[in-house]
């Protein structure tokens, strides 16, 4: 069994704005939980502990988002691999004014997948790269503008509607433990998974 440190983070939910000011969030976020695992930390460990979290939470679909490299071989790759093992996914490009990002929304339905998609996948949280993992259909992407007048500048953001009962898990830096965030829907936390 893994041992996880899950609290519940209210001073991340008074600061919600500069915790997810790369995202745009409708509705509220009603808990924020920062889970990991101290046994061991590595990536692997952490990489663990989330598909343990995620299988014990026994919630389907979950849906796992990951910007593309937009090398076309090695999501290539990544495609046929999805392909061969039957998983529901869309692949998406946004562009507007000088901004344009890529990205595959993955509809994980069953354990194996999950196990299957995280651990193909976890390596591109671990070098900062966007992961989300969202308990609902899909993920969207919209333009948000930053700063003011001539600072200002515009960029894709992750598009979160928390007025319907959902939680999304964001991988803290260098995929070292995650946070919760959530308006209440499912959360069965236990600091003790099974392995």
């Amino acid at each position: 069994m893994q041992e996880l440190t899950i609290i519940e983070r209210k001073r991340l939910l008074e600061q919600i704005e500069d915790n997810l000011d790369n995202y745009f969030i409708i509705g509220e976020i009603k808990k924020v939980y920062e889970i990991t695992s101290y046994d061991d930390l590595t990536i692997i460990d952490n990489q663990k502990a989330l598909i343990d979290f995620l299988v014990y939470q026994n919630v389907y679909p979950i849906v796992i988002t990951f910007i593309l490299s937009k090398n076309i071989s090695q999501d290539n790759e990544m495609v046929e691999k999805m392909d061969s093992r039957k998983i529901k996914y869309s692949m998406n490009y946004c562009s507007g004014d000088e901004n344009s990002i890529y990205y595959c929304n993955a509809k994980i339905e069953n354990e194996k997948d999950l196990r299957f998609l995280i651990n193909e996948t976890y390596w591109m949280s671990a070098q900062n790269g966007f992961y989300n993992i969202i308990f609902k259909d899909k993920l969207n992407f919209t333009l948000k503008k930053y700063g003011k007048w001539l600072f200002s500048r515009t960029q894709f953001v992750p598009l979160i509607d928390m007025s319907i009962p959902t939680s999304f898990i964001k991988i803290d830096g260098d995929g070292l433990g995650f946070i919760l965030f959530s308006n209440g829907r499912f959360v069965k936390l236990s600091a003790t998974l099974p392995r």
